[in-house]
């Protein structure tokens, strides 16, 4: 009896959400309802989502980039832009196939996100720029850093990917890589799933509300939103190496939160050790998004290492 009712159980589950996976969400209307103080430009293929803040000094101070991470958007920077309007000239973007930019069916990979990046910064003519990045996000800064290196006067990483084998990828990605994401990625696309999925990646789980599972949640739910999620999971991958991280020599501040359960804290030591001129910070009782969970912390030591 006890079988039969999980069994029904699951039934129900996965018939409840192949229904609401029949739900989509404009990109263009979501942003808008979200943050119409947005703007959209055209890059290659892609409608790139954009927030600009106090552009108009750019050519007096340097101009700063937050990257987001593998399926989030420019939500996650909202307290950084913030801080950062005050005094700075700052962009945050979706990066394709993310957040409320466009989401087409070609390739994805993170080699060409680096030459979005650039494509963003010939944009809006930037002679060189601050780099701000989390996760996935870090790891395209980083990219960026080794191949423009003249384009680039700070780093900074936060819980940066791109040194971590693919078997230490969190375990929904990993179940991401397999035919569930191709046949029954419904079950990743899903308000419990995202919340789940989210509260993970915080030691506070406090900060997981309902717009933030919003945020996370209805981007999966647009046109062909998962495309990138699938292309990004099922591409070749190669860490950054040694020999390349030697060769930076930008100024650069890693950011980790010290309980993330995502990228762990051992590779923030192994950024130390090979980007030279480099500085560690250690945040306690923090995750994997520290400007998130701990904006005005976080943002302090980004400041200061800015200004310096």
């Amino acid at each position: 009896m006890v079988v039969r009712n999980k069994i029904n159980f699951l039934f129900y589950f996965v018939l409840l959400n192949f229904v609401f996976s029949c739900t989509t969400y404009n990109e263009k209307e979501l942003a808008k309802t979200f943050y119409p103080d947005g703007k959209y430009i055209t890059i290659d293929k892609f409608e790139i989502f954009i927030l600009e803040k106090n552009l108009e000094i750019k050519n007096q101070k340097t101009p700063i980039i937050l990257v987001h991470g593998f399926s989030s958007n420019v939500h996650t920077w909202e307290h950084y832009l913030e801080y950062l309007e005050k005094d700075y000239p700052v962009i945050a973007f979706d990066l394709p196939g993310f957040g409320f930019s466009s989401k087409p069916d070609v390739e994805y990979t993170r080699k060409g996100y680096v030459n979005i990046l650039n494509k963003i910064i010939e944009y809006y003519n930037f002679n060189k720029v601050i780099l701000i990045g989390n996760s996935m996000g870090g790891e395209i800064s980083l990219r960026y850093t080794i191949n423009y290196p003249y384009k680039v006067e700070k780093l900074v990483l936060i819980d940066a990917g791109g040194l971590m084998n693919k078997k230490d990828l969190p375990w929904f990605l990993q179940w991401g890589k397999t035919f569930i994401m191709d046949y029954f990625n419904f079950l990743f696309r899903n308000r419990i799933a995202i919340s789940y999925m989210l509260k993970s990646a915080f030691y506070n789980k406090n900060v997981v509300n309902e717009r933030k599972i919003d945020l996370y949640y209805m981007p999966l739910k647009t046109q062909d939103g998962i495309n990138a999620h699938k292309s990004l999971l099922n591409s070749s991958y190669e860490k950054i190496s040694i020999e390349e991280m030697k060769k930076i020599s930008v100024p650069v501040l890693i950011l980790w939160g010290e309980n993330d359960e995502w990228i762990p804290l051992k590779y923030a030591l192994e950024f130390k050790k090979y980007l030279n001129n480099s500085i560690l910070v250690i945040l306690p009782e923090c995750g994997h998004l520290p400007q998130e969970e701990k904006p005005e912390e976080s943002f302090q030591y980004i400041k200061t290492f800015i200004e310096k």
